[in-house]
């Protein structure tokens, strides 16, 4: 609901945990059986958040509670949640895009693993078949900002710049850049 932001925080025993900070409290909550994990992210619904682990990936009820294993491999580089609740997301190396679906199966790509090659996922649109996506291979941080099919593998330009981060929010495309300056263009995802 945008109301909370989630962070990796380093705990007096020197393992990392997770903080939930609510917008409207003054000090964040550590949330119970994230110990050790890493790179959260909000599920769809806000109830939860996807993270990983030494060992893979996990779900974990911000409420807190026992961490649900899902098949996410222990490191990952960047991902985003498709409409229908799958979870797309790049490995490491970020040589392959790959979907964790709603039922917790990994599914491939349907399109060449050499097209997928340095593609970043930032965003799933609502359509749940094209994404926002940096063309960033593995030794560079930032690049062209593309709109990518992910069915076909299919690639449109839509930021020739050194792009970090690529999002789409209210009609506008939001790309921060490698400079560190913000731009806002007018978008249809239609």
């Amino acid at each position: 609901d945008g109301g909370a932001i989630v962070y990796v925080s380093l705990a007096d025993s020197g393992r990392t945990q997770l903080l939930l900070h609510r917008l409207d409290a003054a000090d964040p909550v550590a949330i119970p059986g994230s110990a050790g994990l890493l790179d959260p992210v909000f599920t769809p619904d806000g109830k939860s958040i996807i993270a990983t682990s030494t060992t893979g990936g996990v779900l974990l009820p911000l409420a807190g509670g026992k961490p649900r294993s899902v098949p996410l491999p222990s490191l990952r580089f960047s991902g985003a949640w498709g409409p229908d609740g799958s979870y797309w997301f790049n490995t490491i190396g970020i040589s392959e895009l790959l979907r964790l679906s709603p039922a917790d199966s990994l599914v491939p790509t349907p399109f060449p693993r050499e097209r997928q090659a340095g593609l970043r996922v930032q965003q799933v649109l609502d359509d749940g078949r094209t994404a926002l996506v940096i063309d960033a291979p593995a030794s560079r941080f930032s690049g062209p900002g593309l709109l990518l099919d992910l069915q076909t593998g299919a690639r449109s330009p839509l930021i020739d710049g050194p792009a970090v981060n690529l999002y789409l929010a209210q009609g506008e495309l939001i790309a921060v850049l490698s400079d560190g300056s913000v731009t806002a263009t007018p978008f249809d995802e239609r």
